[in-house]
């Protein structure tokens, strides 16, 4: 994606239960990249999500946008999409001059499994992907 653009968002939400799911919102953040796997609802907070002048962004996550869906039957998907606004793009560094290395992170919510200290790893309501964002 280009910096001075930005893009679309899009995820896939797919109920992999036997009945029908809640209402929910699906919500779109950007993270800097870190060593660790993402932490909810620590790496997640809506406090952490300002945005600050561009070069005195300091590390954390951003959050993005927010998209509701309705009840999914079992075994069905459907896809959500936001607009990732330039203004609300990271820098190339943090304040303190470090590399953000971006990840897009998802959280559907309500969540269906535990809602304290739980990673990517262990909730199938929360996902992350690495990007690049390019220099136009």
């Amino acid at each position: 994606m280009a910096r001075s653009r930005g893009c679309w968002l899009f995820a896939r939400v797919h109920n992999r239960g036997s009945v029908e799911s809640l209402e929910a919102w699906v919500r779109f953040y950007v993270a800097a990249g870190q060593l660790d796997p993402y932490r909810f609802p620590e790496d997640f907070e809506f406090a952490r999500a300002r945005v600050l002048r561009p070069g005195r962004w300091s590390r954390g996550t951003r959050f993005l946008d927010e998209v509701p869906i309705d009840k999914l039957p079992p075994g069905e998907s459907q896809t959500v999409a936001v607009q990732w606004m330039p203004a609300l793009i990271p820098p190339v560094l943090d304040s303190a001059g470090r590399r953000w290395n971006p990840h897009i992170l998802v959280a559907i919510s309500p969540l269906d499994g535990p809602s304290e200290g739980v990673t990517m790893l262990d909730c199938n309501n929360l996902a992350q992907r690495a990007i690049e964002i390019f220099e136009d």
